[in-house]
């Protein structure tokens, strides 16, 4: 599916916005970005910013997926399918529109199935502590209903995306966007069956992915635990040393908290 100028133009200008709103724009890729369909499965730390950045940090111009309240309108619809964006239904927006979900999902592994790429924030809100939350399941879902759709032959990636502020509503902050190692879905599927790296007995397919993308997606941000929060944050904050690297910057501080 050919991506419309319109988008072009407005990824340009977001770009050119994001280094004015940074001091600094880092962004790094552990392994190479898969061709083809792939889902990025990100954490989510600012509502408005996470999305901009990620897709202003490749080449890929993926679809972004929304709350389903925000499409009521014709005009906003219009708008919002224009920008790449498409709608997800969640339990509070009523017991009867989750049931549009498996018809969401089927246009999603469409998407994929031709070859397009997918942005999910898998914590399902965003939060602004530095920490990842619980992975919901709709990214595996989405997942297994493409390769399903193609026999498992899509040769579908899910990348963690891990995007990293030193502070998430400040002018003139830094911010790190990692791209992960690829997690292909047909060969996790295939050590699921056999087993062979010795991962643990996963109960399905769908636990699987959750726990690799989790396990992938750890190491590229600052993760803090809840209940020892406070105190943690509070000691990096007066012990931090600024390094220049934001790669850099990241792994002494994962090494101070878990000190």
């Amino acid at each position: 599916m050919k991506t419309s100028l319109f988008f072009r133009s407005l990824k340009k200008y977001c770009q050119a916005a994001l280094w004015f709103y940074f001091r600094t724009w880092q962004v790094r890729f552990i392994n190479d970005l898969p061709k083809g369909p792939l889902i990025l499965v990100a954490n989510h730390q600012n509502a408005f910013l996470d999305a901009i950045l990620i897709i202003c940090s490749s080449e890929r111009n993926p679809w972004s997926i929304a709350r389903a309240n925000i499409f009521q309108s014709p005009l906003a619809k219009k708008l919002l399918n224009a920008i790449k964006i498409l709608p997800v239904y969640r339990f509070r927006d009523g017991f009867s529109t989750l049931r549009k979900n498996d018809e969401v999902i089927d246009s999603y592994a469409r998407l994929l199935m031709e070859g397009e790429a997918i942005l999910i924030f898998a914590e399902g809100n965003h939060d602004d502590h530095w920490r990842l939350r619980t992975l919901q399941k709709g990214f595996a879902r989405i997942a297994i209903a493409a390769e399903e759709k193609s026999g498992y032959t899509l040769g579908l990636n899910i990348v963690p995306v891990g995007v990293q502020y030193e502070s998430p509503s400040e002018y003139r902050s830094r911010v790190l966007v990692s791209f992960g190692a690829p997690i292909s879905v047909h060969k996790c599927k295939t050590d699921l069956e056999s087993n062979k790296e010795g991962d643990p007995v996963f109960k399905d397919l769908t636990e699987a992915l959750i726990t690799k993308t989790s396990a992938g997606l750890r190491p590229l941000i600052l993760h803090v635990e809840h209940h020892e929060y406070e105190n943690k944050v509070k000691h990096l904050l007066h012990h931090r040393a600024e390094k220049k690297d934001l790669v850099e910057q990241l792994k002494t501080d994962q090494e101070l908290i878990d000190r």
